[in-house]
């Protein structure tokens, strides 16, 4: 009996945690979505600069120069924030698994009524 009640308790924290972790999912897709326009700026002036630099007017040189300063810089923060952003998902994921192991865990418990690992309960 205290198995079930620990497999039910493991069942409504994991979901509590689940809802939690839908904001933190959203939140990581709209930021590979920023990382990706921010990928695209930074190529877009780059190749702009180079273009302008190769230019015959002196306006034109000094601004693909300032063109491929900003499409540096900008590149570098996207480069930094998809290493970031991998962490951030390996942390993500983890969080994501251990819930996962939280409700299969507490719901074999609760079907089940004895302190099992539900894949080994089918064994015993």
């Amino acid at each position: 009996m205290l198995a079930k009640i620990l497999g039910i308790l493991l069942v409504v924290w994991g979901a509590v945690l689940a809802v939690e972790l839908i904001f933190p999912v959203i939140g990581s897709i709209f930021a590979a979505v920023a990382l990706v326009v921010m990928g695209i700026i930074a190529a877009g002036a780059l190749y702009l600069g180079k273009r302008w630099l190769g230019g015959e007017s002196v306006i034109g040189k000094i601004v693909g120069v300032l063109a491929l300063v900003v499409g540096f810089v900008v590149g570098v923060q996207a480069v930094l924030g998809a290493v970031v952003g991998v962490f951030g998902a390996i942390v993500l994921a983890v969080k994501i698994a251990a819930v996962g192991a939280m409700l299969y865990i507490g719901w074999g418990w609760f079907q089940s009524g004895e302190f099992r690992l539900p894949w080994r309960s089918r064994y015993a």
